[in-house]
Formats: C-alpha cells, sequence, structure tokens
C-alpha cells in the first residue's frame, strides 16, 4: 500500500513562500544596487570622458574640429560621457550642416571619438545669395569662413528669397540640406560641366524658359587672359566675352563658339598695338557673340560691359 502523501500545515507554507520571494527579491535587489552603483562609479570614472576627437575624410581637416565638436555637443569644460554617447544621433547632428555630405561616427574606447567624414565641394557661387555656393548634386552651402576656394564662376538661376515658395517659373527658394529643384538647376549643372575648362565668369539663366519664346536665352561671361610681349614691354591682355545661346540647341552652339573662339584669339594676339604707355594689365571692349540663330553668328563690340551683364 502507498503512504498517505503529508500535507504541509498552510502556515508553514506560507513561511516557505514569502521566505522564497524575500530572497529572490533580495538577491534581486542586490544586483540591481551592485549595477547601479557600478554604473555610477562608471559616469564618475575620468577615464570614461570623452575628451579627443580624431578626423579623417578624403580632404583632410576639411573642417576645424571645434565645429564637428559644437555639432555633436562636445565641450572641453563639460565633455560628454561615453555612456551617454549616441553615434547614431551624433551622426544625424554631423549630417544637418549643409557643409556635411557624409559621416560616418565611432568610438574608440576610452576617450577618443572619431570622425570619418566628406564635405560638398563649392562647384559655382550661386548669384542670388551671398556667400552660397552649390554643388554638383545642386545642395548649397555657406562658403567662408569654412572655405577659401579658388576662382568660381557665378549661376544666376533667378531664384526667389531664401526659403521662399516657388515663384511663377516654379522654382523654389534655397534652403539647407535640399538639393535646388527645376530645369533652370539641371540646365545650369549641365553647362558647369560643358565649361569646366573656360574660363568662365557667370552663367545667366534667369531668361532660359522665359514664357516668351523670343526672350529665351542662355548667357555665358567669359575672361579670355594672354600676355603680350614686346621688345619693350609685356601685357596681360584680358578679353571679355558675352555668349549668348539658345536654350533648345546650347550644346552645338556652343562648340560652334569654340572653334570660333581658337581663331579670335589668334587674330587678337597678332593684331595688338599696345604703346609703353599702356598699363600691365590692358582690358579690351566687350565682345557680344550671339549664336543663337542656326547658322549664323553676330558679333558686336561694346565699351560698357557692366550693361551687357545685366546689373
Amino acid at each position: 500500500m502507498r503512504g498517505k502523501s503529508q500535507r504541509i500545515p498552510p502556515l508553514k507554507a506560507l513561511y516557505y513562500l514569502a521566505t522564497s520571494v524575500l530572497l529572490v527579491t533580495g538577491s534581486a535587489a542586490l544586483i540591481l544596487f551592485i549595477f547601479l552603483q557600478r554604473q555610477h562609479q562608471k559616469k564618475r570614472d575620468p577615464r570614461l570622458f570623452l575628451t579627443t576627437m580624431i578626423q579623417t575624410g578624403p580632404q583632410k581637416n576639411a573642417l576645424p574640429s571645434e565645429y564637428l565638436a559644437e555639432l555633436m555637443g562636445m565641450s572641453r569644460d563639460q565633455p560628454p560621457h561615453l555612456l551617454s554617447f549616441n553615434v547614431k544621433k551624433k551622426e544625424a547632428a554631423l549630417l544637418l550642416s549643409p557643409l556635411i555630405k557624409t559621416a560616418k561616427v565611432t568610438l574608440i574606447t576610452p576617450q577618443t571619438v572619431y570622425v570619418d567624414y566628406s564635405v560638398r565641394k563649392p562647384l559655382a557661387w550661386l548669384y542670388e545669395y551671398e556667400n552660397t555656393a552649390l554643388d554638383e548634386e545642386g545642395y548649397i552651402f555657406p562658403v567662408r569662413p569654412f572655405f577659401s576656394p579658388k576662382q568660381l564662376p557665378e549661376l544666376y538661376l533667378g531664384l526667389p528669397p531664401f526659403g521662399n515658395t516657388a515663384n511663377p517659373q516654379e522654382l523654389s527658394g534655397g534652403r539647407w540640406n535640399l538639393p535646388l529643384q527645376g530645369k533652370e538647376v539641371k540646365l545650369g549643372l549641365k553647362l558647369l560641366q560643358l565649361t569646366c575648362h573656360l574660363p568662365l565668369r557667370r552663367i545667366d539663366l534667369s531668361n532660359a524658359y522665359s514664357p516668351s519664346l523670343g526672350s529665351r536665352e542662355i548667357v555665358l561671361y567669359l575672361e579670355d587672359e594672354f600676355l603680350h610681349r614686346t621688345e619693350e614691354k609685356e601685357h596681360l591682355v584680358i578679353v571679355p566675352r558675352l555668349i549668348r545661346l539658345s536654350t533648345k540647341n546650347f550644346s552645338k552652339e556652343l562648340s560652334n563658339f569654340l572653334e570660333l573662339r581658337k581663331e579670335l584669339l589668334e587674330k587678337e594676339k597678332q593684331g595688338l598695338n599696345l604703346s609703353l604707355d599702356t598699363p600691365f594689365i590692358y582690358t579690351a571692349c566687350l565682345q557680344v557673340i550671339d549664336l543663337r540663330i542656326d547658322g549664323l553668328g553676330f558679333m558686336k563690340t561694346v565699351s560698357n560691359k557692366q550693361d551687357s551683364l545685366g546689373q
């Protein structure tokens, strides 16, 4: 016969249950206390404060380290702690700068932040806005005091004020961290690519898609330079040229101008007759060359280039 099972008295069972709960909760509380103590000690450990930043990228020291540190909320007086430093949030903070194209942040324990980033390269000045350039993707950004670019051409698109909504030609004002949109922008980037080897000063596309077909034009302004030497003196000759092209056939017309330019430069070098009284830098009269009519070209010389630049 099987023995009868012994039942634990209720008070004794309650005692065992309470004891078990106290042991479990006490152990958990002790573990939590030890964990919090260690976290507190870590937060006070000077070896875990991020006090150093290393930056790398395609361009060495493209931006000041102080600027990067400011974007990430790093301060010499109050350096961030390793435990509170979220690399994804810091990458997002860096990308909020219109100057930064890509960014990757890595922690090098215990005290160093490693930032690998690339900046936007200025392709042209944007004529409408002061101290503003755009890159090959159409993003705009401030230039000074961050960059000291070489001479860049100006691109005039006819944009409304910064941040404004679309104008009658459906062009929106510029905004940081957003590429410019519109037919004029695409055309401007294409022309900058095609004319990168020319001494270009400005591309004017304000009338490239004018409602009036007769008013549509692309205007290029460039300044050719060459040295003119004689036995008596040497001169730097500047020849300003204003080129009018059509929006429809600008590629062909630009090619025609490049051939014409070779002939003009040869004639200008041979036909100059400068005196000893002529200043070292000699600026010739502005040449206006209109190639908008297929098979024809019109050229005239004007003495005041400011009138022809639309200023």
